[in-house]
């Protein structure tokens, strides 16, 4: 920089704008550095002859500089060498601040070479010094080993003894002074709690791959194959993984290139504009490159951009690396596997370099260990002690050799006529790519960035604020990113769209994308949320104009889903602005709730999400004179909104039905429960509502309680639809399951209604089995289904309480689960049993209030209801989707279409969005999604696995949608079932015994002294089967071959 005159009279023009002036610092030292470096130490290494040679600068695992030398980071005199050197621009240039490359693998260590430095020369003694040997003046080529790689950073998570010596020492001259230490491999955390500021390319790196492109280490830009791309998910998980695993208000550096890497227009394309938002918005300070802004996307001293597909062991794939779900004990375990894999696991043949921490070091299970001793470029086996592989397999194709000639193309330089021509041509040709004449000239990106980091100094939420991801709609988890950045005085709400017709034409049209802020509730301070009568509403932050009209309470805006327009490729940047509670804005803000209660009555499943509801739970955690002043507002506004009595009870009924589920959702469903009152029971909202109906002061609210408790005593027609059923088509737990329970509800004084296909033979191959039980034939209706219109009879008939309606049409219901021989025949079985269900309703005028269906066959009544494909019919019918077992493909009902056949529009006649999920790989129409989207709720049959179907199943976006699926174990009638036992089996073990051997081994009488093991259920892996197989050899060999 023109030697010490011309630098000091740089720093002293940095220092009168206000600036601070920042000194690169590197791990290594120049093979021509300055004379003062003369006699620095260093470390050597042997080359393919054995030859001892001085080991080259390196990140100790990547990329070596050939032009450059390691200092011995094992002697104290090199830090303080470097500790000199920095105090010396401290204090002569008042040069504040040093970045320092690499800093994730200081102080840079190689294992020793104990091999060589042991060797005896011929006269028997050793060739090396005790010293040198102490401070392994030889080492193995790029195998680290220190610190990094030890106990004390993996378990213990120990600070970095060198930052730690380093910002002592500079502190004590400057409380002012900083390190901004570039990171990789994982390592961010450690570094953040060694009192440095962490500067990461992760985040550039997976923007970047979402676009198809791999930004490595060394700045090169490659294509990937999209097996590689990263997703909108697995931004969400590194985000989420970087807040749980850094320390508490860790101060961060972002970018969006690096200065060996191009502009970010060559980058990210037409997602330039998003990760400039992405720099700006985040909870890290903004690094930017000088000239990024330019308008330019490629710079003279930049790494290659390779524009064909390359897949290479340098190229992340950064879905299998980022931890899905970082616990919070193992907190820098789960910090950035994602930049800690700088290569694949098993790519090109590399292991890690295990050994180098130590001989007895072991692993600790979901330790750091598991994730941040990464593969090295070069790594063989070898340990400390010098075992394990020759020296030759010690030089790596993998490690990146930059020689002086190539890093001079990285350096400021002359540049020649030519190279600007090139340069021009390249920018321009990229400018084209992105598309100006539809909204993306790079060469106006300069207002994008001007305008981001002014609101960034506008809004202090966004430089110091907190940081929660926020919950998008299943629909759009492969398109949109949201997340909260919030302070005591200010909570902001960015939703990005980062998919447009460059990725498919799905993406070319606005998308209505629906955000959940439940998760924001956790993180808000206690007194942000305290007074639950907060009025707000979401203001767009760049124009400060209201989203629209409404207005809600904070509590409600955590609890409801809202759903914001977007462009492609657009970020909106919403404020929830408070509003005062004056008279006005409280009448509109009621006025709204009841307007909200009737047109999203059927979706509300937590009562926080409509102000009056949440009045009634809490009201009646409270008193019975809260409570009936909450119940006397409902009806009173839904009153002057000229509401009829019926109307009003049945929205009474709401109210006290979600406020009575709250208690079970916060104790069983994981809801987050209430911080100002202790959800409501059942059984005391019913003792309230009793206690108005005899001691309100109010008529009409003692009429309304006195019409509510009426209603409430009676439950409305109960349909179930099963594909098997009792005695007459059980197949499997399912028909187990449902007759039971229908039977008992029947008994419990319910209508009760099951309609289930008339198969042409039951399970004994009996035909007409209907008629001898004495159904009869009441009707035939007709189904449409789509290419053909089907008659079908109906036969009905009334067993322990329960109404039975069987369906017959015997070429689609041969028998149970019987194979429809092709995919159309397949699709076309399952809209008979779900629409012929429904028209038998239609037929009989009965309006259930719930319809039950019960896995695949008639997984599709809900959609066809919900499209109004029967009028307004089933409108105030209840849809509950049971799922007895959805493991295999199989169980979900998948029609797989041919070529040709598309996804059967023409026969479903449904939205292809309720069949088909357009991400999958391959086309399946899919009538358990159709079911899950279509259903009010769904449930299963044990806690376990919900929380397995919830967590880890193909389906798992879909089936988390619903609120409030629960899980209850599968009961039996217990009298009923104890007498079949005796009847069948005898009323004692003995007897029991006695008939199994006599029918299944032809024994005359009973030998109890044979062990006999039974197995009830379907010979399938899921029911266990094969362990009991397992056992069997060994049963035998046990009991002598004495066993049954």
């Amino acid at each position: 920089l023109g030697g010490e005159p011309e630098f000091s009279q740089l720093v002293n023009e940095i220092n009168r704008l206000g600036m601070t002036t920042i000194i690169d610092g590197i791990e290594r030292i120049s093979r021509w550095a300055h004379r003062k470096y003369n006699n620095f130490p260093t470390v050597f290494t042997l080359d393919e002859r054995k030859m001892k040679v001085p080991h080259a600068g390196t990140d100790g695992r990547e990329i070596m500089w050939n032009d450059s030398l390691l200092p011995n980071y094992r002697k104290v005199e090199t830090w303080d060498r470097l500790i000199d050197d920095a105090k010396f621009f401290l204090k002569k240039y008042n040069v504040k601040g040093i970045r320092f490359d690499n800093a994730q693998s200081y102080p840079v260590m190689m294992a020793s070479d104990v091999a060589e430095l042991h060797r005896h020369d011929p006269d028997g003694e050793f060739h090396y010094s005790e010293e040198e040997m102490f401070f392994a003046t030889v080492v193995k080529k790029n195998q680290e080993t220190g610190y990094w790689v030890s106990n004390a950073a993996i378990d213990l998570e120990y600070p970095n003894p060198f930052f730690v010596k380093f910002m002592r020492e500079m502190w004590r001259e400057s409380d002012e002074y900083f390190v901004l230490a570039e990171s990789h491999y994982g390592r961010k955390g450690l570094l953040a709690l060694s009192g440095t500021i962490p500067h990461g390319m992760t985040l550039v790196q997976i923007l970047a791959s979402l676009s198809g492109k791999s930004v490595r280490r060394d700045g090169t830009v490659a294509r990937i194959p999209d097996s590689k791309r990263a997703t909108i998910k697995t931004l969400g998980r590194f985000l989420r993984t970087n807040k749980d695993v850094l320390p508490k208000n860790t101060i961060m550096a972002l970018s969006t290139c690096s200065h060996n890497t191009p502009y970010p227009g060559a980058i990210y394309g037409r997602r330039a504009w998003a990760a400039v938002d992405f720099v700006t918005m985040l909870p890290a300070i903004p690094m930017l490159l000088l000239g990024e802004d330019s308008g330019q996307t490629h710079r003279i001293n930049q790494a290659e951009v390779i524009q064909y597909e390359q897949d290479t062991i340098y190229d992340i794939n950064f879905n299998k690396v980022i931890p899905k779900s970082p616990t919070k004990k193992a907190q820098q375990a789960a910090a950035d596997a994602m930049s800690a894999l700088s290569l694949e696991a098993g790519a090109g043949g590399v292991t890690t370099a295990a050994g180098v921490g130590g001989g007895g070091m072991g692993k600790k299970k979901g330790s750091l260990l598991n994730l941040t001793n990464v593969p090295s470029r070069n790594s063989s086996n070898q340990s400390l002690n010098g075992t394990g592989g020759d020296d030759a397999a010690v030089a790596s194709t993998a490690v990146i050799n930059r020689e002086t000639e190539e890093l001079k193309k990285l350096s400021v330089r002359s540049v020649s006529k030519q190279d600007l021509q090139e340069l021009r041509s390249r920018n321009q040709m990229t400018r084209q790519e992105l598309g100006p004449d539809e909204g993306f000239d790079i060469e106006k990106i300069r207002g994008h960035y001007d305008h981001r980091l002014a609101v960034r100094q506008e809004h202090s939420v966004l430089r110091t604020g907190e940081f929660c991801g926020l919950g998008v709609d299943p629909l759009f988890k492969e398109q949109a990113f949201a997340f909260a950045r919030f302070n005591d005085e200010a909570i902001l709400i960015v939703i990005m769209n980062l998919k447009s017709r460059q990725d498919g034409p799905e993406y070319h049209a606005n998308a209505t994308i629906g955000v959940q802020l439940t998760k924001l509730l956790h993180a808000l301070p206690d007194k942000m949320i305290e007074d639950p009568d907060i009025l707000v509403r979401p203001v767009e932050l760049f124009d400060s104009k209201p989203l629209n009209d409404e207005i809600f309470t904070l509590e409600e805006m955590m609890f409801r889903k809202f759903n914001v327009e977007m462009t492609p490729l657009q970020t909106l940047v919403l404020r929830l602005e408070n509003l005062p509670n004056s008279e006005a804005n409280v009448r509109k803000h009621l006025q709204q709730s009841v307007m909200r209660l009737q047109s999203e009555a059927g979706e509300l499943h937590d009562p926080r999400e409509n102000v009056l509801l949440a009045r009634v739970a809490r009201g009646a955690s409270r008193s019975v004179s809260a409570f009936a002043a909450a119940l006397d507002d409902i009806r009173r506004l839904l009153k002057e909104q000229g509401m009829d009595e019926e109307g009003i009870q049945y929205f009474t009924r709401l109210a006290l039905q979600r406020s009575s589920g709250l208690l079970y959702n916060v104790e069983y469903e994981g809801l987050v429960a209430p911080k100002d009152y202790s959800p409501p029971s059942g059984e005391r909202i019913i003792s309230y509502l009793s206690h108005l109906t005899t001691g309100c002061n109010k008529p009409e609210l003692m009429k309304l309680a006195r019409s509510v408790i009426n209603k409430t005593q009676k439950i409305g027609p109960l349909v179930f639809l099963a594909s098997e059923i009792g005695r007459f088509s059980t197949a499997g737990g399912l028909g187990v399951m449902v007759d039971e329970l229908t039977k008992c509800l029947a008994a419990f004084g319910l209508d009760v209604y099951v309609i289930s296909p008339y198969y042409t033979a039951n399970r004994k191959n009996e035909t007409r089995y209907l008629e001898k039980d004495g159904f009869k034939w009441t009707f035939n209706f007709d189904v449409n289904l789509g290419d053909e219109v089907v008659t079908c009879g109906c036969f009905e008939g009334e067993e322990e309480g329960v109404k039975y309606c069987f369906m017959e049409r015997g070429d689609y219901f041969p028998k149970v689960y019987a194979d429809p021989g092709g995919a159309a025949r397949h699709l076309k079985t399952i809209m008979l049993a779900s629409l012929g269900s429904l028209e038998i309703c239609c037929q009989k005028g009965l309006i259930p209030a719930v319809i039950t269906t019960n896995d695949w066959l008639p997984s599709m009544a809900a959609g066809y209801a919900k499209q109004g494909f029967f009028g307004s019919f089933f409108e105030n019918t209840t849809f509950f989707h049971i799922i007895h077992n959805l493991g295999e493909g199989a169980y979900e009902g998948r029609v797989y279409p041919s070529k040709g056949d598309g996804t059967f529009d023409h026969i479903h006649r449904l939205p292809t969005h309720l069949l088909v999920d357009p991400w999958w790989a391959k086309v399946v129409v899919n009538p358990s999604r159709c079911a899950l989207l279509s259903s009010d709720t769904w449930g299963t049959v044990s806690p376990s696995y919900l929380k397995e179907l919830q967590s880890i199943h193909p389906l798992k976006d879909l089936l988390n949608i619903a609120k409030t699926p629960f899980a209850y174990p599968n009961g039996i009638r217990q009298k009923e079932r104890e007498k079949l036992l005796r009847d069948k089996a005898g009323s004692t073990h003995e007897e029991a015994k006695k008939k199994l051997q006599q029918k299944y081994f032809n024994f005359q009488d009973a030998d109890h002294t044979i062990p006999l093991f039974a197995f009830v259920g379907r010979i399938t892996s899921q029911k266990g089967v094969h362990m009991i197989l397992d056992a069997v050899e060994e049963l035998v060999h046990f009991s002598g071959g004495k066993i049954q």
